[in-house]
């Protein structure tokens, strides 16, 4: 039972170090100027004064350019089917 207490410290032990690095690491990124100028844009939309803003959206409606084998077999008449099936392409 010591043994379990002692290996469950352990662990807390551990997480807590690295919750400390993790809190160095950002404070020595809030000294970095670039680090807060990318959050600022993150946050707070931020953009500086001659700066102009692109918005791309994606196509959702778009369109194969050529038709797939499967969308050809489909127009095919029967005979030319049982061809394709026949001859294995």
């Amino acid at each position: 039972m010591v043994d379990r207490d002692v290996e469950a410290n352990k662990q807390k032990i551990a997480e807590a170090q690295e919750n400390t690095d993790n809190l160095n690491q950002f404070l020595k990124n809030l000294e970095n100027p670039r680090f807060l100028e990318r959050e600022a844009r993150i946050k707070f939309n931020y953009k500086h004064p001659d700066e102009q803003v692109a918005f791309i959206y994606r196509d959702t409606e778009a369109k194969p350019i050529s038709p797939s084998f499967e969308d050809i077999l489909k127009s095919l008449p029967n005979y030319k089917k049982w061809w394709y099936w026949i001859v294995g392409y």
